[in-house]
């Protein structure tokens, strides 16, 4: 019997009984504190990612953010200086230049590996200006004091870097050091015309991914329209969610298996670090046996399908498809909460990264691993424990709106990217409750998770490869 069958007459069943208050509150506090510290740790990884500490004699790596905005900067701007754009329009080379120091160039190494840019764009009196900006400030790391006198050399006429200076430069900042070097050269020279091209390419591919996404969220905005113009004639869409049966011991049951499976989250990477293990295969196991402990707690397998929304609903391809057409319609919730994180980044001078970023760089061997986790680990873990258990457990208790933002927001509060993002992915979590809503298997927003995840990856692939 599927589980849509069970309870077929009203979605929301009455609850007939409540857990005991005492234990319930227990695995609440359990539960709230292992989130708690959860985030904890990721908002410090996420510092230690975006702000890492600069040792004596060396430098940190170029952030992959700060290298992609340089280039665009340099790309968009040679494209836009060619279509014969005015210097003082919002796409103008030097406008972009600025809005890349603002957003991107927050600490004065990141700053100082910007002068390059600074000197391509706007040219070697602002390069020099921002370089005594940079000299006077208190706070400038003394290890790269001897960069800002190289590039100060570079910039000034008349004057010669030593070689092993200038194989410092490329060795220290990458691609930022390249460009310094090749600062005055033709653009038919092999070394600046190459940089030149890396830096066109990524331009053009983000003007793409741009534009292809603008594409989705403005279908997603005639999708809405069109589902709430059917809700307001009297037709709206069926919602299939059902629960299973009810009783205290299930009830508890899911809250306890929702805080098992966010303490393994927490507690297992710390473990594999320590002992020295593959922290993706010793954590990904364990995690992915959690809802296990259903079974321990003596629930049914059909109660188990019901609950995790694991049954196929409709069938698995129009399940899917309709997944995929729920996500596209609910762009428009999403681009809500991405203006929300939009918003606290420029306030609050932060920068949400996703430690995968940094692999987006590599060969497409070393790719395969961050997709597999992303795009099929993911959707299987994160939905069936948000989406399916955790969402079953609150629908208990509250309607879907209040359902789908708790167990969005703890969704995001778990995620690696900071404090900041947490509007962003909570209303991506949103959007996938919404979707277990309507059609009930969990299928529908494990479909949508694996499209968001892929498109997303692959657009990064697409820009930063």
């Amino acid at each position: 019997m599927e589980p849509s069958q069970m309870n077929a007459g009203d979605p929301r069943p009455p609850v007939r009984a409540r857990a005991p208050k005492g234990r319930t509150l227990l695995i609440w506090t359990v539960l709230a504190i292992t989130v708690l510290a959860t985030a904890t740790v990721q908002q410090l990884a996420q510092s230690a990612m975006t702000q890492p500490e600069i040792e004596t004699d060396q430098l940190p790596p170029v952030p992959i953010q700060l290298l992609m905005s340089a280039r665009y900067i340099l790309g968009a701007g040679r494209i836009v200086e060619a279509l014969g754009q005015t210097a003082g329009a919002s796409n103008s080379p030097k406008s972009l230049l600025e809005q890349g120091l603002s957003g991107q160039a927050k600490s004065p190494l990141d700053r100082l590996r910007m002068v390059p840019v600074i000197a391509e764009v706007v040219g070697t009196e602002e390069a020099l200006a921002a370089l005594d900006e940079l000299e006077a400030l208190a706070d400038f790391p003394e290890a790269a004091r001897i960069d800002l006198q190289d590039l100060r050399t570079l910039y000034t006429a008349d004057m010669e870097l030593a070689e092993d200076r200038r194989e410092a430069l490329v060795t220290r900042h990458g691609w930022l050091g390249e460009l310094a070097l090749v600062y005055g050269l033709g653009d038919d020279d092999p070394r600046r015309e190459k940089l030149l091209g890396e830096a066109r390419n990524v331009a053009l591919a983000m003007f793409a991914a741009g534009f292809f996404l603008l594409s989705l969220v403005g279908l997603g905005f005639v999708c809405m329209v069109v589902v709430i113009i059917r809700w307001a004639t009297g037709k709206p869409l069926m919602m299939r969610f059902r629960q299973s049966e009810d009783s205290p011991i299930h009830h508890l049951a899911l809250l306890e298996t929702v805080a098992i499976f966010l303490a393994a989250f927490l507690l297992l990477p710390i473990v594999a670090q320590v002992m020295g293990l593959n922290m993706g295969i010793f954590t990904l196991v364990p995690l992915m046996l959690t809802p296990l402990w259903l079974l321990f707690r003596g629930l049914s397998p059909a109660a188990m399908s019901a609950d995790m929304g694991w049954y196929r609903g409709e069938g698995f391809i129009k399940e899917t498809v309709l997944g995929l057409v729920g996500y596209l319609t609910c762009l428009p919730i999403l681009c809500v909460g991405l203006l929300i994180t939009a918003l606290l980044i420029h306030f609050a001078d932060t920068q949400p990264v996703h430690p995968i970023v940094f692999e987006l760089d590599e060969g497409i061997g070393e790719l395969v691993t961050p997709f597999l986790m992303a795009c099929v680990a993911a959707p299987l873990l994160e939905e069936t424990l948000f989406r399916g258990i955790f969402f079953s457990y609150l629908r208990r208790f509250m309607p879907m709106v209040g359902a789908g933002l708790i167990s969005g927001v703890i969704f995001a509060a778990v995620h690696p990217q900071g404090w900041a993002a947490i509007p962003a992915l909570g209303s991506i979590g949103f959007v996938f409750a919404i979707l277990r809503e309507w059609r009930g298997s969990i299928i529908a927003p494990m479909a949508a998770h694996f499209a968001n995840n892929f498109t997303i990856l692959a657009i990064g692939v697409f820009i930063f490869g």
